[in-house]
């Protein structure tokens, strides 16, 4: 009951009509401007801060930064759809992993030699065994063992951890070395070794995956997951 003399104001302001907010106001009409202004107004071109060519740079008489936009002439433009072309068959010549490998700065010829390391297999059963013989120079006790990092596998390499039941002593290893290269992360020389390997007899990294499990060694968990979803693909599109 808007206007009701017996509610209390605040009732009456909350019930009563409706108040027009700031911005439910109309905006009032504006005439359009007489000749006389138009032809009174100077040309935009000539404000400070404008420019007909085509440079990039804050304004004189504002803060923000205005860019205009780089048209490229017709040879310019040849030249850069030559240069795609070039650039798409160079990289059609090449697998995947060659590609991650230049990305990597890493080259996959020069890890085939002796570089110093050999890998076998050994049974982690048989490590223990080993390292059980051995006294701990912390305790001086017999009770060295080994184990896999779960979170730290990376395809064939892992890192192991060297611990002493007796006492604190605790120190980490990675099972293989990583090779030489300029990326700042490069990969591991067992895995460069064994996807070299498994190219040469003309298989990619999806066979790498499979001859790790077989042992079982340890392998990439997300990479074997996209192999999964790839396959799945081809066999859905074979199917159709």
């Amino acid at each position: 009951m808007p206007g009701d003399s017996r509610l209390k104001p605040s009732t009456q302001r909350a019930f009563g009509s409706r108040k027009k907010r700031a911005w439910n106001k109309k905006a009032p009409a504006t005439s359009a401007p007489s000749a006389a202004e138009l032809e009174s107004r100077p040309d935009p071109l000539d404000l400070p801060g404008t420019s007909t060519d085509d440079t990039v740079g804050p304004s004189s008489t504002s803060e923000t930064l205005r860019v205009d936009a780089a048209y490229y002439s017709t040879a310019e433009q040849a030249q850069r759809v030559e240069r795609s072309a070039q650039t798409k068959t160079v990289l059609s010549g090449k697998s995947a992993t060659q590609r991650k490998f230049d990305l990597l700065g890493v080259s996959a010829e020069c890890q085939t030699g002796d570089a110093g390391t050999d890998f076998l297999l050994v049974d982690m059963k048989v490590l223990n065994n080993f390292f059980a013989q051995a006294k701990c120079d912390k305790c001086d006790a017999k009770s060295l063992s080994a184990r896999k990092a779960t979170d730290k596998e990376y395809g064939l390499a892992v890192k192991l951890i060297f611990s002493c039941s007796s006492c604190d002593f605790e120190k980490k290893q990675f099972s293989s070395p990583r090779v030489s290269g300029t990326a700042t992360i490069t990969p591991f020389e067992v895995n460069m070794r064994a996807m070299k390997g498994i190219q040469m007899i003309g298989k990619e990294y999806e066979e790498v995956e499979v001859v790790a499990k077989s042992p079982p060694i340890s392998s990439d968990k997300q990479s074997s997951k996209k192999i999964k979803k790839k396959r799945r693909r081809e066999s859905e599109s074979s199917d159709v």
